[in-house]
């Protein structure tokens, strides 16, 4: 607890030396431009002012300084001053005291530089002057040797302090003896070093987080698997990260998701760490334990968000009996069902989508809009059939088998090709409509051009959105939907032997990667393989046999598309697929996704098991309580059970990037000094300030840093920097959200829910950091100023 700081504390000589320093750095700011002459009032008040602060005692200072800055401040509104190199109210907040052969000098560092040397003032920018390094770097009573330059300096930091400095006013010191914080009375008081913060106790807790004792140990599958891994004893802690054996006591609300029925799909809904992924690969290693003959590893895959959770899920299969199911990521899935399907589609992909376009092809209606186009399809060769057949001896046979052909194009193009191949056609019907099944049977290889031709048809899309979709697509998002597909379906320019110098940003559309001409967009490849299922009635590749998946598993599944949804289930044998996750972790928005059960009405699946699992094992109750808090008026309205409980969640509010910076990279290194086996992210918004943390803290020599951009983790030991896109479904001892700023977390929806994944990241240990007003989403009352 914070003790009132006597005159006779060892650390009352550096408050007095501190605010003394501080006065004296603002004084000469605020008088910086002042000339020999008076040029009105200001300037004489401020030389007043300058005189009366000279001989001041150090008491008096603060509200002589005050008058000062009020008066530099309305100086240079009224265009009487230049502006200054720093803010006279938070010029700084580091302070070193050097020792270099023999002689000891004051470094400040600030976010702009100011040196006046006969003032005896150097003030230095943390971000790139070299001397700022010292303090990045060294502790005090630390002997220092740094290259600056084309120099060598060696010496001795004799003091490192961090100072916080609110509207003018000195508010904090801390040094290693101690912390001296202010109220706002003018008190004093010492904090001593044990009781500051700290990252510690956590290492290993998002590797194995302790759960409650089963309430349920029933069934041969459990038993096996708890036999077969040595549960029981004490749990070791693995400076491998990777998910563990997960065979660990399964409540009984989980076993019996696990044991759901075979056919449909389950839907396991749960927050943040509450088993969704365990249940999920449990269920998959249950289907094939309980009927191998059914649910064939091989003919089985479990599906998940990221590249790197491949591996991560990987590890674990192995342990349930069933390392054959392939693991891939849902992205990886379509792209193989694409090529496969149509190996004559050479197109590049894209990564660009423009924002109307994408909303729609994610959209369920999207799925109507398929339909509704084979529908046409379907009626207009019905109708070119009848027309070609009309008079020909035999002809109407011909049309009743292709109408009793089947429900599928593909069906009925086999059903007449067999009539006409078969001996049952007239010679002039199969004369007639040998070249018409030869081009109908390229259309259904190759459809690119006939679903292009639907998805750029303004009559079909307006009729379709109007009906399932209404009041919620205007007239130029169809424009946009319809200029988009059109320019795709367009050849790209050959500009190879044009002169680069003469193209034109508007005409050399063949050289822009923007340009969608002869491409597929990130959304095309599920659109190509949900319109082949409708044509055929399944995954049907060119002269192969259909391919049916025994099971589908798919982690993360909350940013699918309905489409998505629909391809995967009926890629499966009864629609059998299980869909692990949670509304409140979306990261996106413009899919038509609201909850569960309003998505899975819009599809064509018969059975739909929704269930909701309620403990939240990984993070601890504080976490939880605030990450619920975030989401506000998002939360589901029946809390989450956390049954364990940890450090407590705590935000810290600095005046600039530096003093956040070296605040992180002190707590940093101590962490991992302290705990090897450590497992931390420092989580951003977005990536660019991923960057700079990651720049930042690296001048700092913060140990085991990695920048992790693309979903590169390696889940070992360590502190991995990275944006909040990249960290769906991973876990963390510590997590630092740094940079929860107002302008990055808005009180938006997105922001509720980015700001509640990466909270819900941390199995132990949670903080806030942030250099500008934060967030009006986290509870204020976390904060404290450093």
């Amino acid at each position: 607890m914070p003790t009132p700081l006597a005159p006779d504390h060892p650390l009352w000589p550096v408050l007095e030396e501190e605010r003394r320093l501080l006065a004296r750095v603002q004084v000469q700011l605020a008088t910086l431009d002042l000339g020999p002459t008076t040029r009105g009032d200001y300037d004489r008040e401020l030389l007043d002012l300058r005189d009366q602060a000279s001989e001041a005692r150090l008491e008096d200072l603060p509200a002589l300084i005050d008058q000062m800055l009020q008066a530099q401040a309305i100086r240079s509104q009224r265009g009487m001053g230049a502006a200054l190199p720093a803010n006279p109210r938070s010029p700084y907040f580091a302070h070193l005291k050097l020792s270099e052969r023999g002689r000891v000098r004051d470094v400040l560092v600030g976010k702009r530089s100011f040196i006046d040397a006969a003032a005896g003032i150097t003030v230095v920018d943390w971000r790139n002057a070299p001397v700022s390094r010292i303090y990045y770097r060294y502790d005090e009573g630390d002997a220092y040797e740094e290259e600056f330059g084309d120099r060598t300096t060696e010496g001795t930091v004799l003091a490192r302090r961090t100072v916080s400095i609110q509207d003018g006013r000195l508010t904090r010191v801390r040094t290693p003896s101690g912390t001296l914080i202010c109220d706002a009375k003018d008190t004093w008081f010492v904090l001593d070093p044990l009781e500051g913060p700290e990252l510690h106790g956590g290492a290993g807790a998002a590797v194995r987080p302790p759960r409650e004792q089963a309430a349920h140990q029933g069934g041969s599958f459990q038993k096996r698997q708890k036999a077969r891994l040595g549960l029981g004893g004490e749990e070791t802690l693995r400076e491998d990260k990777r998910l563990p054996e997960i065979a660990a006591l399964i409540d009984k609300p989980q076993f019996d998701l696990i044991t759901r029925p075979e056919t449909g799909v389950v839907v396991l809904q749960g927050g943040a760490g509450s088993g969704k992924t365990t249940v999920m690969l449990h269920r998959v290693a249950f289907l094939h334990f309980a009927r191998p003959e059914r649910f064939r590893q091989k003919h089985m895959r479990v599906l998940v968000s990221q590249k790197q959770l491949v591996a991560y899920i990987g590890r674990v299969l192995p342990s349930l009996d069933v390392a054959q199911v392939p693991v891939m990521t849902v992205e990886e899935f379509l792209h193989r069902a694409r090529t496969a399907l149509f190996p004559g589609l050479r197109r590049p992909r894209m990564e660009y989508c423009p924002d109307a376009v994408a909303r729609l092809k994610k959209h369920p209606a999207m799925l109507k809009i398929l339909e509704a186009a084979v529908e046409q399809r379907t009626a207009a060769l019905r109708e070119e059939l009848v027309d070609l057949c009309a008079g020909l001896r035999g002809g109407e046979a011909a049309v009743t088998r292709w109408d009793g052909g089947g429900r599928t194009l593909h069906a009925r193009h086999v059903a007449l090709s067999r009539f006409l191949h078969g001996g049952g056609a007239t010679q002039p019907v199969q004369d007639r409509l040998h070249g018409w099944m030869r081009e109908l049977g390229r259309a259904l290889d190759q459809p690119l051009d006939d679903l292009q031709e639907a998805l750029s048809d303004r009559a079909l899309l307006t009729r379709v959105l109007e009906r399932d979709a209404p009041g919620q697509f205007r007239a130029e998002h169809i424009t946009a939907m319809v200029d988009w597909v059109a320019r795709q379906a367009t050849e790209r320019e050959d500009l190879s032997d044009i002169d680069p110098d003469a193209r034109t940003p508007v005409d050399a559309r063949g050289d822009d990667e923007m340009d969608p001409a002869e491409r597929l967009d990130p959304h095309d490849e599920a659109i190509l393989v949900r319109y082949h299922q409708l044509l055929r009635g399944g995954l049907l590749p060119p002269g192969g046999n259909l391919v049916e998946y025994d099971h589908v598993a798919v982690d993360e599944a909350q940013d699918l598309s309905a489409l998505d949804i629909q391809v995967l289930a009926d890629a499966t044998r009864h629609q059998s697929i299980t869909l692990a996750g949670d509304t409140a972790q979306r990261l996106v928005f413009d899919n038509g996704f609201d909850t569960w059960t309003g998505l899975l009405e819009k599809l064509r699946i018969p059975t739909v098991d929704v269930s909701t699992l309620k403990v939240a094992y990984r993070s601890t109750a504080e976490v939880t309580q605030v990450a619920r808090a975030i989401l506000g008026p998002l939360a589901d309205p029946d809390p989450p059970r956390a049954p364990r409980h940890g450090a407590p969640v705590e935000g810290f509010r600095f005046a600039e990037m530096g003093e956040e910076v070296a605040f992180l990279a002190e707590a940093l290194r101590g962490v991992m000094g302290r705990e090897r086996s450590a497992n931390v992210a420092l989580i951003t918004r977005y990536a660019a300030q991923a960057d700079a943390y990651y720049e930042a803290l690296a001048r700092a020599e913060v140990p085991h840093l990695r920048r992790v951009s693309r979903q590169d983790f390696t889940f070992t030991p360590g502190i991995d920097v990275t944006d909040v896109t990249q960290i769906k479904g991973l876990e963390y001892d510590y997590v630092v959200l740094a940079g929860t700023d107002a302008a990055s977390y808005a009180d938006s929806v997105e922001s509720r829910h980015a700001l509640h994944i990466g909270a819900t990241r941390a199995a132990h240990q949670l903080w806030f950091t942030v250099h500008r007003p934060p967030s009006p989403l986290i509870p204020a009352a976390l904060f404290t100023t450093v």
